[in-house]
């Protein structure tokens, strides 16, 4: 694939934001219209202050903004993580569930480990101090907020480390014990009578010794985070609490559930759904609940009769995967493939604007404070809405993702791996750009290695020492692919 001049500049420019970004120089995009590949986007997420959290499919894809998508970071301190759900508790901490467990940031920009639970998503009440955890394969589980402090986290660690002792301990313990109280004929003489009592009084310490071991044991098994009980084991794929009590939970298969007492008694709600594949379940500004189904559209529920009923809103397939609210008490809703639909009087009437995302799969939908609609779709990236979904704007920002590695060779020169587009070459430090033409496919088994040269010939430093599977560029352009059968060269001057 060859590109024209006016792409290359472009892509060079966001080649150079990308290097700024990781020395540590900062970074800021502008919308463009180019083509580009785009991420997979799963989440928005707008807490109180006003910043922005974009979450995508890719690993590390974590993307915040504070200044209404102008200028876009990506979180640099995690590891190589899959990401699932970014949440924020009352006070603003905010909490990433990933593949390696949860973690936890005050800024959205430095991660710390907060717990090692392999959570899908984190909930968290506004009017008091608890969190729910929805575990992968294990359901829906309950605990405080300090159960993410760091002193608490040194508390479990110590108790793990008690725990293994006791264990230890108890296992020699109960070898001895059964050693010493093994009885080979019950006691009839006085001699065997004697010797029974004494070794009674031989087991009495050992026995209370193993009594205080099984107390440790048992305390340290008391865990600080509580299984969620009375709830069917499908997969849970939406939680919303309200007020101090009350709680409703969603599940694909199973309809909804609703709690009155804080998670401690459960009731099913599934009173006029014909379809219990829920996706999503939202509160609207006026009170009134709905919930998003796979296949079956969009429901409301009547707290007068207790049950639900299908709102018309001319979907053809009835996929809903998300919902919002703007503070005037708009609604919006996200599609498979039908884009977003928009109604002013919660439901009754729907319009569905024409235009970039009329038939786009909608995954996520957030609204600002100043009421700009954000909306996260599945293969055209994140666009941005300023007058209440009637126009929308596609909004360049996760380009950094798309740079698959970056090579420097001994003359400075940059090259850089663009995924989707090839590579890219820079001598002045990614002012200006060309397009390096290769006599091969660079695919994912091949990296951006560095030549040098120590007097007496040329040495090829690749990439954890490993000559295959490496892309070398050297002094002469010439363009070497490793692979497992040996090194491959190919001349092309430019």
């Amino acid at each position: 694939m060859h590109l024209t001049t006016s792409r290359i500049k472009m892509f060079g420019y966001f080649l150079f934001l990308w290097i700024a970004a990781a020395t540590g120089s900062g970074y800021c995009y502008a919308e463009d219209s180019a083509t580009v590949p785009e991420p997979n986007i799963i989440q928005i997420l707008i807490p109180a202050d006003g910043r922005i959290f974009v979450l995508t499919d890719d690993v590390n894809g974590l993307f915040s903004s504070v200044d209404g998508g102008a200028k876009w970071e990506q979180a640099l301190h995690l590891p190589d993580v899959y990401l699932y759900s970014v949440s924020a508790d009352a006070n603003g901490h905010l909490f990433l569930a990933t593949s390696k467990g949860l973690f936890r940031s005050s800024d959205g920009k430095k991660w710390a480990p907060a717990a090692a639970l392999n959570a899908a998503f984190t909930v968290f009440p506004p009017k008091n101090n608890i969190c729910y955890v929805k575990i992968w394969g294990k359901g829906l589980f309950r605990t405080s907020v300090e159960y993410f402090s760091k002193k608490i986290q040194v508390e479990r660690k110590q108790a793990d480390v008690e725990k293994e002792k006791a264990a230890k301990e108890l296992s020699q313990l109960n070898s001895k014990i059964w050693q010493i109280g093994k009885l080979h004929k019950f006691p009839e003489s006085p001699e065997e009578i004697r010797q029974f009592e004494d070794q009674q009084r031989r087991l009495a310490p050992l026995l209370a010794q193993r009594s205080k071991l099984q107390k440790v044991l048992h305390q340290s098994g008391k865990s600080q985070i509580e299984k969620v009980e009375g709830l069917p084991q499908t997969p849970l794929q939406s939680l919303i609490h309200e007020g101090i009590e009350q709680v409703f939970a969603g599940f694909f298969g199973e309809g909804v559930y609703r709690s009155q007492d804080g998670g401690q008694k459960w009731e099913m709600i599934n009173e006029g759904l014909t379809n219990r594949d829920i996706l999503t379940i939202q509160r609207s500004p006026g009170g009134t609940l709905f919930a998003g189904i796979y296949g079956g559209g969009l429901f409301q529920f009547s707290d007068t009769d207790q049950r639900w009923s299908r709102v018309d809103d001319g979907l053809l397939n009835g996929i809903v995967q998300c919902i919002a609210f703007a503070p005037s008490g708009c609604m919006f809703i996200g599609t498979q493939e039908q884009g977003v639909l928009i109604s002013q009087d919660e439901g009754r009437t729907w319009t569905r604007p024409a235009g970039v995302l009329r038939d786009a799969s909608i995954q996520a939908l957030a609204v600002s404070s100043n009421g700009w609609l954000y909306a996260g779709t599945r293969g055209k990236g994140l666009f941005v809405s300023r007058d209440g979904g009637q126009t929308w704007k596609h909004q360049l920002f996760a380009y950094l993702e798309h740079v698959n590695q970056i090579g420097v060779d001994e003359a400075g020169g940059w090259y850089v791996d663009f995924k989707g587009l090839g590579v890219l070459h820079s001598t002045d430090a990614g002012r200006s750009w060309t397009e390096v033409v290769l006599p091969f496919r660079l695919d994912n088994g091949r990296k951006i290695a560095k030549s040098v040269f120590d007097g007496c010939g040329q040495k090829t430093r690749y990439p954890g020492g490993n000559q295959s599977g490496s892309l070398v560029l050297n002094r002469s352009r010439t363009y070497v692919a490793g692979d497992n059968t040996g090194t491959m060269t190919m001349n092309r001057s430019r």
